[in-house]
């Protein structure tokens, strides 16, 4: 059939979709007219239909080639680019497609997907519109315009393309979900939850509706659903945050709705009302003290005594260190010890032990038969090792209440930790007796019977503790203790067995098998006897093996190594017929032992069964291509059997393996003058790396067989190997000039000029042996080597490369390869290490160098990556105009590129250009969503343009996203103050501050105008000045002392900045006016550095501290002194003001003072550095 005939043929299975068929006929066309530019496109939409976008790509490719105007050509092309992702190569060629003919109109529906993929929306937009002019009912291009204007933020008009698609196509079902969405940004929560409804209904195994739905259900106050949906998208995908954070919303609006109520009932004194919205709040976080706290207050203000009881218990039990004053009188007053009972057990737990007893003790003053307080009592005894006096308090309480078990517990392991082992195990034996479910008691009966040298016992009490608790850590480790014991004189006969100690090994594990203490567990001593076998059998006694294995297997049939053992004892003592049953036997329990069948083999060898025998060793290297032994074996038979090529054939590749020759094998090497078999034991050493016994091998068949070119061959490898290379040159150009097709040697001979340091001439080498092999990894990579010492780094790049796509994890090609980027990226790290530490002058100037640079080190195709750097260098240096300029320059380079839209969005919106700002920023979004910082300036955009709703809407997304970050509750808290929801403002502004503090003018302004919000204002100063910002806290606290002269904790705030800031003259002033006003000030902990320590330590300090520190700094050690002893009568188990006193004792030169102050504060924190460093000043 000619050509054009196929041609026509393979158009006709073209149309009728068989793409397969049609791909081989228009193959076999082009095959016969390779130029038919006909026949090519076909061929190209041939390939397209079936997915093979290479092949696609390759054919229309040769049809611009041949025809660089064909429309088929970049059609073609275009929608290939497009599915593999090359959007911009794709927008081209679709120009360039309708420049050449105009009325390819499905190219306008292809130019809008690609322009939608780089996020150009508006480009996007216009070709969809273009589109529908020629197909105007075709429900692709409505959706492509619905997807455009929902990322414009023009969501009603998406809603009248999407509804037209869902109208039309309501198997699409992401365009349905997307018309939820939009009329889910317009408000229309109704109308998005039943669009959204109607998609669980019908894809009930799609997740994402469902947490869509619940934020819609949300949004019209209907929680319960809200809960159901996303509880049914976590049921469908467990990894879905979205919903984690749906759920997360519904319980903090209970939570917060309840809680506000509460509070504020409490603050009204509406105790009775407030008891109700408590209970609430408790219901949706039970594990918050102060909840409970709340409610209890509420409870016994009402005369709901009881209640209040109940709920006090609940919340020290959660939290002692909630006890104040105030409950302590009512405790005292109500006579209700229980809660010091109560107390005493949390602070138990949280292993304040000294705490625990303190409680404990007020119990057992007021009821000394408390059994709660007394047991308490004796359990911080034992967790303070007084093990001893635990004793004693536990035996006299069990002696009055023997039926407490946990009790009796704690008594056994009392006993056990004072050393008194028979006694523990007397107590933990009645403990697991009624209680076999306690697994600590099964351990720590393990432990006594240890200790006590019982362990046969503390074997199965451990096993005990283990099956009720696998990771038992502590049974686990007695397991592990009793096993060093048990498998002691076991492990002592296999490590001589392993040492080649045969002889020591026997009587070890005659003296294991003989032990009839139970030690050695008698269903294991099967291993026994197969430990001694095999000692028999490798000291020679083959006789006595066979005998012991034979006693193994007595004691366990199914032995395979036992089996294996007396297999080969069986034929070292010439029973081949047993030894190959054996050797059957041990392959059944364990198939695929490659050694057993050529065991196996050996013995029918030796039978005279050598075809049988081949058999055999077929089967070995089945399983083991490079088993030496079967090839050995194999080459025998085949000897025997008179096959002597194949015999030769077998002992080459078995010396290629072990090159080790022995007598009779080099015997009928010399019978038969096998020669080549010295070089195939050369190879095998060779790779070995054993280089001197490769070469004599190679020169044993050269002896023979002078100028054998394997040989010499041989020879040039080891000496380039052994670093003789000039040697190696000269054997190899030898040796090449005689066998010039000899490509291995070639690049031996390449890399031999490499490592002489001859670069040229090893690349004119290895160029050549990669222009015919180019599919060898090593010959890329000596040549990238040669490149790179030559110092031509980008051909060096390209070798490496080329070297990597062969091979991924070739390692000197990727050392290579990171080489090659060191040089090639140095100058643009340094710009980027510039940018970091802030000197962003400097890394403007270096970022420019770069980009001029035309020397092609850095890649021309990454350069968009250094203009946004330069763009954000001159961001920060506030030249927005320039940032501008480098952002879009940026932009022109990689149009997908979310940090330079990011970039550019940020400059126009300092420029005050928010809704270019807006658009930009959702373009980068589009590309990289979830940016948290970008939705937050998209955000402020729209609330410096007034949107406040959008605003709202935007922070509050960005907070879904990520609630730890500061920003959006900054910018949420902006727009609530300007809207006058300023109690939600003060929320989110208090929030912000936690995260991390900042303030603008508009906050500040805030701050200073309200009245109620002066708590807001202290905090927010403290928080600046625990995060170091000490100028913002000094401003902010002098707002505060402005507003409220006599807050003497506003005073203490700016005194602390002043002494951190070193104006010690106002600090004291701030310092002892607020001590004036109230001498009990707020207690500060603080993360301090010392220099010439690592990490920063806790310290608690007030107000006189403070002012002693201070006074210290102005020289005044007397006042400093008197300040810090106040300090120290009050609070002895601070570390600071000890270690104030220390330096100002040392200041004074009462050097034994000044130790002793210093010694106190490291009995309180040891290795507090300043405290050793003041000791090492005084020694």
């Amino acid at each position: 059939m000619s050509a054009r005939n196929k041609e026509l043929v393979g158009g006709a299975q073209f149309m009728a979709g068989d793409y397969e068929a049609s791909t081989k006929t228009l193959e076999e066309s082009i095959a016969i007219r390779p130029k038919s530019t006909s026949a090519l496109a076909l061929l190209g939409w041939s390939y397209f239909k079936q997915e093979n976008l290479d092949r696609a790509t390759e054919t229309f490719e040769s049809l611009y080639v041949l025809n660089d105007r064909d429309p088929d050509a970049h059609e073609g092309l275009a929608w290939c680019y497009s599915k593999k992702g090359r959007y911009q190569d794709s927008i081209r060629e679709f120009n360039v497609l309708l420049g050449l003919d105009s009325k390819r109109y499905s190219a306008h529906s292809g130019l809008g997907w690609d322009y939608y993929m780089v996020a150009d929306y508006d480009m996007a937009l216009k070709s969809f519109q273009k589109y529908l002019l020629e197909f105007p009912g075709d429900p692709d291009g409505y959706r492509g315009k619905g997807l455009c204007y929902f990322q414009l933020g023009e969501y009603d008009k998406a809603i009248d393309n999407l509804e037209k698609v869902a109208k039309k196509r309501p198997e699409w079902q992401s365009a349905r979900y997307l018309l939820a969405q939009s009329y889910y940004k317009l408000d229309e929560y109704d109308k998005a939850a039943d669009k959204l409804k109607g998609l669980t209904d019908q894809y009930v195994d799609w997740a994402d509706p469902y947490v869509d739905l619940g934020w819609s259900y949300i949004k019209l106050g209907n929680y319960e659903d809200a809960r159901y949906a996303f509880g049914k998208a976590k049921e469908l995908n467990p990894y879905l945050v979205s919903a984690d954070i749906g759920t997360t919303t519904i319980k903090r609006t209970f939570l917060a709705k309840a809680q506000e109520d509460a509070w504020k009932k409490y603050d009204e004194k509406k105790y009775g009302e407030a008891i109700g919205s408590f209970q609430q709040a408790i219901k949706e976080n039970p594990l918050d003290p102060y909840l409970h706290s709340g409610c209890a207050w509420c409870c016994y203000q009402t005369g709901k005594k009881e209640e209040a009881r109940k709920e006090y218990k609940e919340a020290l039990k959660l939290y002692p260190q909630l006890a104040d004053e105030k409950l302590i009188k009512i405790i005292d007053d109500e006579k209700w010890w229980d809660l010091y009972t109560t107390m005493g057990w949390a602070y138990y737990y949280q292993f304040l032990y000294d705490e625990a007893d303190k409680y404990f003790s007020k119990v057992l003053a007021k009821l000394p038969k408390d059994i709660d307080a007394q047991k308490g009592s004796a359990y911080v005894k034992a967790r303070k090792t007084m093990y001893g006096e635990a004793v004693k308090e536990l035996t006299a309480f069990l002696r009055d209440n023997p039926g407490e078990d946990d009790a009796r517990f704690m008594l056994g392991l009392s006993y056990f930790h004072n050393q008194q082992y028979a006694e523990a195990v007397k107590e933990l034996e009645q403990v697991v007796g009624k209680h076999p479910d306690w697994a600590d008691a099964h351990d720590g009966l393990g432990w006594s019977y240890y200790w006590k040298g019982e362990y046969p016992k503390a074997d199965e009490s451990f096993r005990e503790a283990l099956k009720l608790v696998p990771a038992h850590i502590t049974a686990n480790y007695g397991l592990a203790s009793v096993n060093v014991w048990r498998y002691e004189e076991s492990n002592t006969a296999w490590g001589y067995y392993n040492a080649g100690l045969y002889a020591e090994a026997i009587e070890q594990f005659k003296k294991a098998i003989k032990d009839t203490s139970g030690r050695y567990p008698e269903n294991e001593k099967w291993s026994l006897y197969g430990g001694l076998g095999w000692s028999y059998y490798w000291k020679g006694d083959y006789a006595e093996a066979e005998k012991t294995f034979s006693e193994s297997l007595k004691l366990l049939p199914e032995n395979a190594d036992a089996l294996r053992g007396l297999g080969f004892s069986y034929y070292k003592n010439k029973k081949y017929t047993e030894a190959i049953k054996a050797f059957h036997d041990s392959l059944k329990l364990l198939p695929q032992q490659a050694d057993l069948l050529t065991a196996i083999g050996e013995n029918l060898h030796e039978q005279g069964k050598y075809a049988e025998a081949l058999e055999e060793y077929k089967q070995a290297l089945n399983i083991y291509p490079a088993f030496a032994n079967a090839h050995y074996g194999m080459a025998w038979s085949y000897y025997n059997l008179g096959k002597k090529e194949e015999a030769r054939n077998k002992f080459r590749g078995y010396l290629y393996i072990s090159p080790q020759m022995e007598t009779r094998l080099l015997d009928v090497l010399k019978k038969e003058k096998w020669w080549d078999l010295y070089t195939a034991q050369g190879w095998g050493y060779y790779a070995q790396l054993k280089y001197i016994e490769a070469e004599k091998a190679y020169k044993e068949t050269l002896a023979q067989l002078p100028g054998d070119a394997d040989a010499s061959n041989g020879i040039a490898f080891v000496k380039v190997r052994t670093m003789r290379y000039k040697e190696a040159i000269g054997d190899l150009e030898t040796f090449l000039a005689k066998n010039p097709d000899d490509d291995d040697a070639r690049m031996i001979l390449g890399l031999a000029y490499l490592y002489n340091q001859e670069y040229d001439k090893a690349i004119e080498k290895l160029s050549k042996v990669v222009e015919k092999h180019p599919d060898w990894a090593d010959a890329h990579d000596g040549l990238g080597w040669s490149y790179y010492w030559k110092g031509e780094y980008p051909k060096a790049d390209k070798s490496f490369r080329e070297a990597l796509k062969l091979v991924a994890a070739h390692i000197t090609a990727n050392d290579g390869l990171a080489r090659v980027n060191v040089w090639r990226y140095q100058e643009s790290n340094t710009a980027w290490g510039h940018y970091n530490t802030g000197n962003y002058d400097e890394a403007v100037k270096q970022f420019q160098k770069v980009i001029d640079d035309t020397s092609g080190r850095y890649p021309e195709g990454e350069k968009w990556s250094l203009h946004s750097g330069t763009g954000w260098g001159n961001y920060w240096k506030g030249d927005y105009e320039e940032a501008m300029r480098r952002f879009e320059r940026s932009l022109m380079l990689q149009p997908q590129n979310a940090d330079a839209l990011k970039g550019l969005g940020y400059t126009q919106f300092m420029k005050g250009d928010y809704k270019e700002a807006i658009r930009t920023l959702r373009k980068s979004l589009a590309l990289l969503p979830g940016q948290v910082d970008v939705m937050s300036m998209a955000a402020w955009s729209q609330y410096r343009l007034g949107d406040n709703e959008t605003a709202i809407k935007g922070f509050e997304e960005a907070i879904a996203i990520n609630p730890f970050l500061a920003e959006p509750y900054n910018g949420l808290a902006h727009v609530l103050y300007k809207t006058g929801k300023k109690e939600d403002a003060l929320k989110n502004y208090g929030t912000a501050a936690g995260i991390y503090p900042s303030m603008d003018e508009e906050f500040k302004a805030a701050l200073s105008a309200e009245e109620g919000w002066y708590d807001l204002l202290k905090y927010v100063g403290w928080r600046f000045y625990h995060t170091k910002q000490y100028a913002k806290a000094k401003e902010v606290f002098e707002i505060a002392v402005k507003k409220k002269p006599g807050d003497a904790e506003g005073l203490q705030g700016l005194g602390y900045v002043y002494y951190q800031l070193k104006d010690y003259d106002n600090a004291i002033k701030a310092l002892e006016k607020g001590l004036s006003i109230n001498p009990e000030s707020l207690q500060v902990q603080e993360y301090v550095s010392f220099p010439g320590t690592s990490g920063e330590f806790l310290t608690v300090s007030d107000a006189r501290g403070t002012l002693a520190w201070s006074l210290y700094s102005k020289n005044d050690y007397d006042k400093a002194i008197a300040e810090f002893k106040r300090v120290t009568e009050k609070h002895p188990d601070w570390c600071d003001p000890w270690d104030g006193l220390g330096w100002c004792y040392l200041r004074k030169e009462m050097l034994a003072e000044a130790k002793k102050q210093f010694t106190e504060a490291l009995k309180i924190y040891p290795n507090y550095p300043s405290s050793l460093e003041g000791i090492a000043v005084i020694k």
